[in-house]
C-alpha cells in the first residue's frame, strides 16, 4: 500500500518505507494529542481527569514575581513562558512541527538501516587463458615448435576445471623448444607486469638452462626479453638480448628449487623501468633481483617494452630424458593476481 501523507504539499522523505511511514503516522497522532493536552489544558489520553493549567509567569521573577524576585504579581510586563505562547498559534500550524519531531529520527535512521551495497566482483585480469575451451584460439596464440616437441590442450592432468596446457619434449633432444606465443599485450602491461600460472613439471627438468616463460619484444628468436627459467634445478631470472652479435647479452640470478611432480602456483613480476624481476612459489617469495647488464647500477628500459609473451619451454642445451610441463590458469595484470578463487 502506498502512503500519500504530505507535509504542506511535500511528500514524505523517500527513505521512509511504508511500514516506517505507518508507524510514524500513529506516533504523530499521539504526539499532537499530547501537545494539545499540554498547550490547551485538554485531558491527557493517559489520565482523562487531569488537565494542565499554567500559572502566569513574568519576565523577571517566579510566579507573579517582581524584578527583584519577591514573588508579588505587580509588575506590568507580565508574560507567559514560551510554551504558553504556542497556545495563540492555530492548531493546524503545529502539525508540521510534530511531524518533524517524530519523523526526523526515522528519516535519519533510514540509510543506516539499508543493506550495505554489494562489493564489485573481482575484475578479470587484463590477459588470461584457462584453456577451458578445449582448444587454442589462433587469433590469440601462435605456436613455435621444433623437433618432436608438442603442444596440446588435454584433460588428463589439470589444476582446475577440465582442461590444461601440456608442452612435451618426448625424446632426447638438443636446443629445442615448444612455445605458445601471444603478441600485442595490453598497453598497461608494456613496462611493468605481474603474472600467474599453475605449473606441473614431470619427471624433472634438464640440468641445462631451460626457459619456462618470457615477456619481451617482437622478432623471436632475435629479441630482448625477461624470463623465468631454470638451471641446475633452480629458478633463474634473466634479462636476455639475442639481437647482438657474438655472446648473448644477459644478466641472470638464481635461487630456490623447482617443485616436481605436483601442481604449484607460480607468480612472477617483470619490470622494465627500472629493470627488475621477481618470482614466487605457492605465495612465498623465492627471488627478487634487479638487472644491471653492462652497468654498475640498476638499468632501465633494457627490453624497450613488453609487447609479446611466450609460454612453454625453450631448451638451450641437451635433454637426456623426456619431460612434460603442464600449465593452467595463466594470467597477466598490473598487480599480483594470486591464487584462483
Amino acid at each position: 500500500m502506498e502512503i500519500g501523507l504530505k507535509i504542506r504539499g511535500n511528500p514524505l522523505p523517500p527513505s521512509l518505507s511504508p511500514a516506517v511511514a505507518r508507524n510514524s503516522i500513529g506516533l504523530t497522532i499521539l504526539a499532537v494529542t499530547a501537545m494539545e493536552s499540554a498547550f490547551w489544558g485538554y485531558p491527557s489520553p493517559a489520565n482523562p481527569q487531569q488537565t494542565n493549567h499554567f500559572p502566569p509567569r513574568t519576565l523577571y521573577g517566579g510566579e507573579g514575581g517582581n524584578k527583584d524576585g519577591s514573588g508579588t504579581n505587580q509588575h506590568p510586563r507580565q508574560q507567559s513562558p514560551p510554551w504558553r505562547m504556542l497556545s495563540s498559534m492555530p492548531r493546524a500550524s503545529l502539525l508540521p512541527f510534530a511531524l518533524i519531531l517524530v519523523l526526523a529520527p526515522a528519516s535519519a535512521a533510514g540509510p543506516a538501516a539499508q543493506q550495505p551495497k554489494p562489493q564489485p566482483a573481482q575484475t578479470k585480469p587484463l590477459f588470461s587463458e584457462d584453456f577451458e575451451s578445449g582448444k587454442l584460439d589462433p587469433n590469440v596464440w601462435t605456436q613455435q615448435i621444433t623437433g618432436d616437441s608438442a603442444i596440446t590442450v588435454q584433460q588428463d592432468k589439470v589444476a582446475h576445471g577440465k582442461y590444461a596446457l601440456k608442452v612435451s619434449c618426448p625424446t632426447p633432444a638438443q636446443r629445442t623448444h615448444a612455445y605458445l606465443m601471444a603478441k600485442d599485450l595490453p598497453e598497461a602491461l608494456r613496462h611493468h607486469l605481474f603474472g600467474r600460472a599453475y605449473v606441473y613439471v614431470t619427471p624433472g627438468v634438464p640440468d641445462r638452462h631451460t626457459i619456462f616463460l618470457t615477456a619481451g619484444t617482437t622478432g623471436f628468436p632475435k629479441y630482448r626479453y625477461e624470463e623465468v627459467a631454470t638451471a641446475h634445478n633452480k629458478f633463474q631470472l634473466t634479462y636476455v638480448d639475442t639481437t647482438i652479435q657474438g655472446p648473448l647479452g644477459e644478466d641472470y640470478h638464481a635461487a630456490g628449487e623447482i617443485p616436481l611432480n605436483r601442481w604449484f602456483l607460480l607468480e612472477w613480476e617483470f619490470n622494465d623501468q627500472p629493470d627488475q624481476a621477481a618470482v614466487w612459489v605457492d605465495g612465498e617469495l623465492v627471488l627478487d633481483t634487479p638487472f644491471i647488464y653492462k652497468t654498475t647500477s640498476q638499468s632501465t628500459d633494457l627490453v624497450g617494452g613488453f609487447t609479446n609473451f611466450s609460454l612453454g619451454f625453450f631448451l638451450w642445451g641437451a635433454a637426456p630424458v623426456p619431460f612434460d610441463i603442464y600449465y593452467d590458469d595463466f594470467a597477466l595484470d598490473t598487480h599480483r593476481i594470486g591464487a584462483v578463487k
